[in-house]
This record gives C-alpha cells, sequence and structure tokens, in this order.
C-alpha cells in the first residue's frame, strides 16, 4: 500500500475519533446510539449529495466498493463540479477522489457533532 494512501486513512481515523471522543465528553450512557446516528446521517447527506454509486464508508474512510470505474469517473465529475477543486477517478490512481470524499465526510460530520454537542451543552431556557 502507497504512504500516501496510509497518511490518508490515518489522518480520517485520526479525525473522527477526536471527533467522536469530543461527543463523548457530553453523552450519558444511554446515549450509546448517538454517534451513530451522526456517523450514519453524514454518509447519508453524502450519498445524496453526490448521488453516489455503490462505494463504502469504513473507518478508514471511502474506498471503492462494488462501484465500477465508469461509475467512479462520474462520482469524481460530480464532485470536482460541486468543490471546484481538481477530483479524477482512475483505477490505477484513486486517492484524488476518495481524499476529496473523506475530507467533505470529515467536515459535514464535524458540523453534525458540533450541533449535537452545542444541543446538549446549551442551558435551558
Amino acid at each position: 500500500m502507497k504512504l500516501k494512501k496510509i497518511k490518508a486513512m490515518y489522518f480520517f481515523i485520526e479525525q473522527t475519533n477526536e471527533l467522536i471522543k469530543s461527543l463523548n465528553n457530553v453523552l450519558s450512557e444511554n446515549d450509546f446510539d448517538v454517534v451513530d446516528e451522526i456517523w450514519n446521517r453524514t454518509n447519508e447527506t453524502m450519498y445524496n449529495k453526490y448521488n453516489m454509486p455503490a462505494v463504502y464508508l469504513f473507518e478508514d474512510g471511502y474506498s471503492k466498493g462494488d462501484a465500477t470505474d465508469e461509475e467512479l469517473s462520474s462520482l469524481a465529475e460530480r464532485v470536482k463540479s460541486d468543490s471546484g477543486k481538481d477530483c479524477y477517478y482512475n483505477n490505477e490512481n484513486d486517492e484524488s477522489l476518495f481524499k476529496s470524499l473523506d475530507k467533505e465526510f470529515i467536515s459535514i460530520f464535524s458540523e453534525k457533532v458540533n450541533i449535537e454537542i452545542n444541543i446538549r451543552t446549551s442551558s435551558p431556557e
């Protein structure tokens, strides 16, 4: 496995784990499913936003899954069009697409975690 891919996987894990830790600081014992709900809602947001093919989301980020190379190339075009950043996919080098998806996931996940933290830590009026 390429070093860049390993670093990207580590970055995704590190970022999501930090967010989960900050959320766990405000959760009670009965809130065990909150992290999974936010994770799933974030993934659903990504799927809806980009009309994503059958890519998989693991604890280390997105991967090809059952999507075809053609579907992933089209997905890269949609991501590029939305973000304005260079994003591409070819079966020899998939780092650009999945790195872009991972960064977007982290951004949305972070926003949803922070909203949940604010709700749980705000004083009732």
